[in-house]
C-alpha cells in the first residue's frame, strides 16, 4: 500500500509539472513539442490520464477563483503580466472529491472586445484570450477576422508562406481573407484545418477538435486522416486512449456557429463533453459525481440561458438529482 501511495504521489507531481510547463510556455515551437511529449506521457498509462484530468480540473477551479485585483483596462494578453495560481491550488484541491470534468486550462485574462492585430514581423506571435461572457472580434492585418468565443484562447503567427492560428482552448469563427500563396491554418498542435478563403468554426473540446464549415471548403488532417469538408459539414477529430485520431462527418443545418446563437447542439454526446463545453458559457459551475454519469448520452440543443432547466431535464431523464450550493451544481445519483 505504501508503494502504491508513493507511485500515486509521483504521478501527481509529474502531472503538476506538466500543467506548470503548459501554463508558462509561450514559444510556439516549444509549445508544440511540449504537447507531443505530454501526449506520449498520457498514452503510457491510464493512471497518467486520469490523474492529469483531475489535476487539470483543480487548475480550472483555481482559475475561477477571484484574483486580488482585476484588470480594468483591456489589452492584448501578450502584454499582461501573468499571475500565479499556485496559491489557490491547494485551496481548490480540498473541494475536489467528485469526478471533475476538464482538460488543459490556462488563466483567463481580459482581451479587447474589438481589437486589431498588427503583425510587424512574419514570425511574430500574439496571444489573445477572452473571459466568461466576453467574446472578442479580432481583425488581422490581411483583413481576416476572428470571432473569439468567451473563455477561449489562441495564438496568432503570420509567416511569409502561411498564416497559423494555434487554438489553445475554447472555439472561434474564422472569416478568412483569400490568399492562395499563404494558406490559413488552425491547429491544436496535432490536428489542423486549412483554408484559403472561407468561413469556419473550430472548437477544442474535451476529447475532440471539431471543425464546422459555414462557407467554402476546409481541409482537415492529422497524421492518420485527411478530409475535405464543404459548407454545412463538420469533422470531429477525436483522440482515443491509444492516441489514435478518428474523423467523423455529418451534415450540419446552420449558417452561423452555435455559440453565436447562444446555444450548443449535441448529437449522441457524453455528458462529460457537454459539461466541458457549457462551462465556457454558463455562470454555473457543474460537476458530475461519477464516471457512469459522465458517460451518459444526450442529443439535442442546450440554450446558454437555460442551462439550469437543461440540468433538471437530464436529471429527470436518467433518474438523477441536481444538488445545489450557490452557483455550484452537482449531477448525482438519487440518494
Amino acid at each position: 500500500m505504501q508503494d502504491a501511495n508513493v507511485s500515486n504521489e509521483l504521478i501527481e507531481a509529474q502531472a503538476a509539472e506538466w500543467l506548470v510547463a503548459l501554463d508558462e510556455t509561450t514559444d510556439i515551437d516549444d509549445l508544440e513539442a511540449l504537447n507531443t511529449a505530454l501526449s506520449d506521457w498520457l498514452a503510457t498509462s491510464e493512471d497518467h490520464r486520469v490523474t492529469f484530468e483531475k489535476m487539470s480540473s483543480m487548475w480550472l477551479l483555481a482559475d475561477e477563483l477571484p484574483m486580488p485585483s482585476e484588470l480594468e483596462n483591456t489589452q492584448p494578453v501578450s502584454n499582461v503580466k501573468r499571475q500565479s495560481k499556485w496559491r489557490y491550488f491547494a485551496w481548490a484541491a480540498s473541494f475536489v472529491c467528485i469526478a471533475l470534468i476538464s482538460s488543459r486550462f490556462w488563466q483567463s485574462e481580459v482581451v479587447p472586445t474589438n481589437s486589431t492585430l498588427v503583425t510587424e514581423k512574419p514570425a511574430e506571435v500574439t496571444r489573445f484570450k477572452t473571459q466568461f461572457n466576453q467574446p472578442s472580434t479580432i481583425t488581422l492585418n490581411d483583413s481576416s477576422v476572428i470571432d473569439l468565443a468567451p473563455s477561449s484562447e489562441l495564438l496568432v503567427q503570420y509567416q511569409v508562406d502561411k498564416r497559423v492560428i494555434h487554438l489553445i482552448k475554447g472555439e472561434a469563427v474564422f472569416n478568412v481573407a483569400s490568399d492562395k500563396d499563404r494558406p490559413f491554418i488552425v491547429t491544436d498542435g496535432n490536428r489542423e484545418a486549412t483554408a484559403v478563403g472561407t468561413v469556419f468554426n473550430v472548437k477544442l473540446g474535451l476529447r475532440e477538435l471539431v471543425v464546422s464549415v459555414l462557407e467554402g471548403k476546409v481541409r482537415v488532417n492529422n497524421q492518420s486522416h485527411n478530409a475535405l469538408l464543404n459548407a454545412g459539414q463538420y469533422a470531429a477529430i477525436e483522440a482515443t486512449n491509444n492516441n489514435a485520431l478518428i474523423v467523423k462527418q455529418q451534415p450540419l443545418k446552420m449558417h452561423t456557429a452555435d455559440w453565436q446563437n447562444q446555444q450548443a447542439q449535441f448529437i449522441d454526446a457524453r455528458l462529460a463533453d457537454i459539461i466541458f463545453d457549457l462551462t465556457r458559457y454558463s455562470p454555473l459551475t457543474i460537476y458530475l459525481a461519477n464516471d457512469s454519469i459522465s458517460d451518459l448520452r444526450f442529443t439535442g440543443t442546450v440554450h446558454f440561458d437555460k442551462v439550469e432547466q437543461w440540468l433538471q431535464s437530464v436529471a429527470l431523464l436518467y433518474d438523477l438529482e441536481v444538488q445545489k450550493n450557490g452557483d455550484v451544481r452537482v449531477l448525482n445519483m438519487k440518494q
